[in-house]
C-alpha cells in the first residue's frame, strides 16, 4: 500500500527525533549520530525497532544531517545513507510500515544541488517517500520535488518547517507565506510544522493559517 492510499482512512504516525533518543541511550550528544548507522547499527535499528512497538507506522532514516557539507567525504556520505536504509529496512521486516527518506536543511546557496545529490543516492537504494524536514526555507523545494516526480512520479514527498511559537523560521518566513508558495508547487503531497516549538504552538499556527 503506498502512502496516499493509507492517508484516506487513517492517521500515518511517525517516529520521533533519533538524535535526540540516541543521545539518551548512547550517554552522549547526538551530533553526528548519523555515523552510528556505520559504527553502531545495532543501536540504530534498537531505536527503529522501538517505535514501531509503540505504534509508529512511519520510520525515518538515520540521516538527517547526512550530507556533503556536514561531511565533505561524499562516499562516506553515501555509506551512511545505505547503511541507514539497510537498517531501517532490517527493523521494519515485514511489518507495515513506511520508509521515509530523512534529509534536514542545508545551505540554501547549495541546496538544489546538494538535494539532487542526497535523493539521487536515496533512489539508488529503491526508496519512494522523502521528507525534508526542520526547514526555515523554501528555496529549492520546487525543483528537488519536481526532480523526484519525474524519477517516479509515485513517489510521496513531505516538507515540514521549523517555525516559533510566532510562526516564523529563523530565516524570517511566515507560515503563512509558506504555505501560500509551497500551494503553487503540485508535486508537494504535504506541508507540515516540526521543531522549534511545541505540539501546542503548532496546532493553533496551523489553525490558524488558510
Amino acid at each position: 500500500m503506498r502512502v496516499k492510499e493509507y492517508l484516506k482512512n487513517r492517521t500515518l504516525i511517525f517516529d520521533g527525533a533519533m538524535g535526540t533518543y540516541y543521545s539518551m541511550l548512547n550517554k552522549k550528544i547526538g551530533a553526528g549520530c548519523e555515523l552510528a548507522s556505520l559504527s553502531q547499527p545495532q543501536l540504530i535499528e534498537q531505536i527503529h525497532k522501538e517505535y514501531i512497538e509503540v505504534g509508529c507506522q512511519a520510520i525515518k532514516t538515520n540521516t538527517f544531517n547526512a550530507n556533503r557539507l556536514s561531511y565533505p567525504d561524499e562516499d562516506l556520505v553515501k555509506k551512511v545513507i545505505h547503511a541507514s536504509v539497510k537498517i531501517a529496512r532490517s527493523a521494519i521486516g515485514n511489518q507495515e510500515v513506511f520508509l521515509f527518506a530523512d534529509m534536514g536543511p542545508v545551505e540554501v546557496s547549495s541546496s538544489i544541488k546538494e538535494y539532487t545529490f542526497l535523493v539521487d543516492t536515496f533512489l539508488e537504494e529503491g526508496l519512494d517517500c522523502f521528507l525534508f524536514e526542520t526547514l526555515t526555507s523554501t528555496t529549492g523545494l520546487k525543483e528537488i520535488s519536481q526532480y523526484i516526480k519525474s524519477k517516479n512520479p509515485e513517489a510521496f514527498i513531505i516538507t515540514s518547517f521549523a517555525l516559533s511559537p510566532e510562526g516564523f523560521t529563523k530565516d524570517g518566513l511566515y507560515i503563512q507565506d509558506i504555505l501560500d508558495s509551497l500551494r503553487t508547487i503540485r508535486d508537494i503531497d504535504c506541508v507540515g510544522l516540526n521543531c522549534a516549538c511545541g505540539a501546542y504552538h503548532m496546532r493553533k499556527l496551523i489553525q490558524n493559517a488558510d
